[in-house]
């Protein structure tokens, strides 16, 4: 648009200049001072020329030179005084009338130049001030977004005491809040290992592995610091060594990582990483653990309520099942089981009460939980035990017949006369007396399955206990 204007004007210019030479030459012809001759055309036509082409200091250059010139070849060649008069005066008329326009157009020019930098100046602030004004309101937006998704987070997970489904809104909608990452990991704590363990995962990728179920060196630096973690790239961090990290399965370049904490006890920890660098910063570490503190509530609440259904069923000390729940449990196997054989194992820990007296109650809960331990580890799918009374257990098995259960029966008995527990640098030797009932071979009601193998127990205790009996 500017350039079209600077066209128009020099057009006007031009033709305003050669209109100027046309009555400057008609007044002087008029007058008799001056005639039409070939230098007279020559000036005024070349001049006019350069003038048209627009480029007045090159026009300028040219005229003067040529004036020069031309006059010194009429001098040379002893053209007519007068005309030579004539021609002096003319061409020293139309040079001054260039230079003026030169300088009036060049000052004319600046003063546009000026006025177009100060315009281009408040056309540039302005679109500072734009740009400024969008990147505000992508943030807003942004924010507006977060809070948001915060909120309907919360809704989400303060109503939800499933644990597992717990885990899997935590890492889906930390994904979806922060906007970006990779992965998002949620590992929890086992107080018994004293370790981590990886209890929910989201992934951005199906391509993407997690190999580190126990969790990395950075996650372990949450755990030990109870702080959290921002890692703007792994490769410039001094306070990991990216190949060991590497090891691990995981090649991340950015990574933030946050503790979950509730009443002052750690509960585990939720990351974000992504094969990018500098792909967090502050900003995204504080939604994190945001994130963390709310989803600490939501998880401590569904511990409880799952420790209140396991409180429910099962026994708190040895953790086996309470007799009711043995009892739903056994009828719910023979609905689904009816020709299938199986036993109960009614078992009796061998002078208990001496072990009580001798080393104290602490150290007879020991026993209840070694002996709890041990039974648990010989039973497969579909097999359970209960505490039965104060040192009595009841064990479900099944089998192909009724000498598999006697064998099973009796290595449950060897394993708990193999284990022992150490209380006040004392080994205490613990030995169980059993009892053992099959059915249908025995009998085909559950009530009379647990007074034959109650019986047998009693039986055994009899024959001088530590013993199996099955007939």
């Amino acid at each position: 648009m500017f350039n079209n204007i600077i066209l128009k004007r020099n057009a006007l210019i031009s033709l305003i200049f050669v209109t100027q030479v046309v009555a400057l030459s008609v007044f002087f012809l008029s007058l008799g001072y001056i005639e039409l001759n070939f230098a007279v055309l020559l000036l005024s036509i070349v001049s006019i020329a350069f003038l048209i082409s627009l480029s007045y200091t090159l026009g300028l250059i040219v005229f003067l030179s040529e004036f020069v010139l031309l006059f010194i070849f009429l001098i040379i060649i002893k053209y007519p005084p007068k005309y030579l008069l004539s021609y002096f005066i003319l061409g020293c008329v139309l040079g001054f009338r260039l230079a003026e326009e030169r300088r009036s157009n060049s000052k004319k020019a600046n003063a546009i130049s000026l006025e177009m930098e100060s315009v281009q100046e408040k056309i540039n602030e302005s679109q500072n001030q734009y740009l400024g004004l969008v990147k505000i309101n992508e943030a807003l937006e942004k924010k507006i977004f977060r809070f948001t998704s915060l909120r309907k987070f919360a809704e989400e997970i303060i109503a939800n005491l499933n644990l597992e489904e717990l885990l899997e809104i935590i890492s889906s909608s930390g994904v979806e809040i922060m906007g970006k990452g990779d992965v998002c990991l949620i590992y929890l704590y086992d107080r018994d290992k004293d370790s981590l363990y990886l209890a929910n995962s989201y992934l951005v990728s199906p391509r993407v592995k997690i190999r580190a179920k126990a969790g990395d060196p950075t996650d372990y630096w949450v755990f030990r610091q109870r702080k959290r973690l921002l890692i703007v790239d792994i490769l410039r961090d001094f306070r990991f060594d990216a190949e060991e990290i590497f090891s691990y399965g995981r090649e991340f370049r950015s990574l933030i990582s946050a503790p979950i904490s509730s009443r002052g006890r750690f509960l585990g920890l939720i990351r974000m990483d992504s094969t990018q660098p500098e792909e967090f910063n502050v900003d995204d570490l504080r939604l994190l653990d945001f994130i963390a503190n709310l989803s600490a509530v939501a998880i401590d609440n569904a511990f409880l309520f799952k420790r209140m259904e396991e409180l429910a069923t099962h026994d708190s000390l040895t953790e086996l099942y309470l007799r009711r729940e043995f009892i739903k449990l056994v009828e719910e196997q023979l609905s689904r089981r009816e020709k299938e054989i199986f036993g109960f194992l009614m078992l009796d820990i061998d002078d208990f009460k001496n072990c009580n007296d001798t080393y104290g109650h602490l150290a007879g809960d020991l026993v209840l939980k070694n002996i709890s331990r041990v039974i648990k580890a010989h039973l497969v799918e579909n097999e359970f035990a209960c505490r039965y009374g104060g040192e009595e257990f009841l064990v479900f098995i099944r089998g192909g017949n009724k000498q598999q259960l006697v064998d099973r029966a009796e290595l449950i008995r060897k394993a708990i006369q193999g284990s022992s527990i150490r209380v006040r640098r004392q080994l205490i030797n613990i030995t169980v007396s059993v009892g053992l009932a099959v059915y249908p071979d025995d009998v085909q009601e559950v009530a009379q399955l647990l007074e034959l193998a109650d019986s047998r127990l009693y039986k055994a205790k009899t024959l001088g206990k530590n013993r199996l009996v099955y007939e």
